[in-house]
């Protein structure tokens, strides 16, 4: 197993990725990941809003863990407690909602070489899908 972290910054310059996402992992072939904790800070001295979501291509869908949310002046959101598993292409897509953001956002995984065989034969994340 491997552990690893991932950061990014999104600067309040790059108002041309408004409303696009941004790639902030993708979960390699061969490998089964666990999405594990999930931090974002909004470094601007005025409340923005983020989207952060979990996009599945094989089912071509959605899972937000935050939707246009509201982050307030230099403040944070800290998400943990259990985690996600990804397949492999799954990928964790980031968007700012608005221009001037300025944002932080880090995530925590762990990789494993995927087994042949599932724990269960579902998907953790599938609820409200």
């Amino acid at each position: 197993m491997k552990s690893l972290t991932k950061a990014m910054q999104i600067p309040a310059g790059l108002d041309s990725a408004v409303n696009k996402y941004t790639i902030m992992y993708e979960c390699p072939t061969g490998i089964e990941s666990k999405f594990i904790t999930l931090f974002i800070s909004n470094l601007e001295g005025n409340n923005k809003s983020i989207s952060i979501a979990l996009y599945r291509p094989s089912a071509n869908n959605y899972v937000h863990f935050l939707d246009n949310t509201v982050i307030n002046a230099n403040n944070y959101i800290h998400i943990w407690g259990g985690y996600v598993v990804l397949e492999p292409g799954d990928q964790i897509r980031v968007t700012k909602t608005a221009v001037g953001s300025h944002f932080t956002v880090i995530c925590t995984l762990e990789e494993e070489k995927k087994t042949t065989q599932s724990n269960s034969g579902s998907t953790p994340y599938n609820v409200g899908i």
